[in-house]
């Protein structure tokens, strides 16, 4: 049994786990994420998913469930809204090569979105409430 400790429960930890489940899938390999927080709760402000990321996040097949919480934004790319009133600054659309989709969301969905894919997919065992000295009892490959 091969097992990947990935330190950190946050969008890279949780992205990190479902890429390599993705891409090694195996029942030789255990994947554990450690977070040092209690629970995945409500934390941050929003996050802007672009081309690149969008595009791996397809791979993983999440789009759809990213536009569920995203919407669709048809061509617009990007558009940039006052804060008092939600009035629009300023847009810019989807260049005209592409069909990748920019979305954004508040953090703490994207965050649940990806838990829930990592439960849904069986892609890794998630231990909250981790901290530093939680962790230290891990082998690492250097002390083998």
């Amino acid at each position: 049994m091969f097992r990947i400790a990935v330190i950190g429960g946050g969008i890279g930890g949780l992205f990190a786990a479902l890429s390599i489940h993705h891409h090694c899938k195996s029942s030789d390999i255990q994947i554990d994420v450690y977070e040092q927080a209690t629970e995945y709760t409500e934390i941050g402000a929003g996050v802007g998913i672009g081309a690149n990321a969008a595009a791996l996040m397809a791979k993983l097949g999440l789009t759809e469930d990213m536009l569920k919480i995203g919407g669709h934004m048809d061509d617009i790319w990007l558009t940039f809204r006052r804060y008092d009133n939600g009035g629009e600054v300023h847009t810019i659309m989807n260049p005209a090569n592409t069909k990748i989709p920019h979305i954004s969301m508040h953090r703490a969905e994207f965050i649940d979105l990806l838990v829930r894919a990592v439960k849904r997919q069986g892609a890794a065992t998630l231990h909250t409430n981790r901290s530093e000295e939680h962790t230290s009892e891990l082998q690492s490959p250097c002390n083998l």
